[in-house]
C-alpha cells in the first residue's frame, strides 16, 4: 500500500468550530427566528444564548455534516419547541386561557384569590 492510499483511508479529523465567531455570524438571524417563533424579546434572546451555550458544551458532537449554521439551527429549533411545550404546560396547568377575564380567573366572587391561583 503507498502512502497516498493510507491516507485516504484513515479517518478524517473533526472539523474545527470557532464559537467566538456565532454571535457576529449567526446571532441577529437566530434572533430573528427565535423572534417570530415565540412573539417574546426575552424569551427569543434566551433560547439564542441557550443555543450558542449549548452549541459550545456539544462541540465534540459536531460531525461536520452539516454546517455550522444549521447545526445550530437545529438546536436552537429544539430550544424554542421546548419553550412552546414549557408555556403550554403552564397554561394548562393554571387553566388561564388569553381569552379569559383574568379577575375571574384569578379571583373568587368574594374577591378572594382562588385557590388554583395561588399555586402560581
Amino acid at each position: 500500500m503507498s502512502s497516498e492510499s493510507k491516507q485516504d483511508t484513515q479517518p478524517t479529523s473533526r472539523p474545527v468550530l470557532d464559537p467566538s465567531t456565532w454571535v457576529d455570524e449567526f446571532g441577529e438571524f437566530f434572533y430573528r427566528y427565535a423572534m417570530s417563533r415565540l412573539r417574546q424579546q426575552e424569551a427569543a434572546e434566551e433560547v439564542v444564548q441557550e443555543t450558542f451555550v449549548a452549541g459550545i458544551r456539544s462541540q465534540s458532537q459536531y460531525a461536520g455534516k452539516a454546517t455550522v449554521r444549521n447545526w445550530l439551527m437545529g438546536i436552537l429549533k429544539r430550544k424554542i419547541i421546548d419553550v412552546i411545550r414549557q408555556r403550554q404546560r403552564q397554561m394548562q396547568s393554571t387553566g388561564y386561557n388569553d381569552g379569559d377575564d383574568p379577575e375571574q380567573v384569578l379571583f373568587d366572587a368574594s374577591g378572594h384569590w382562588r385557590e388554583s391561583a395561588t399555586a402560581f
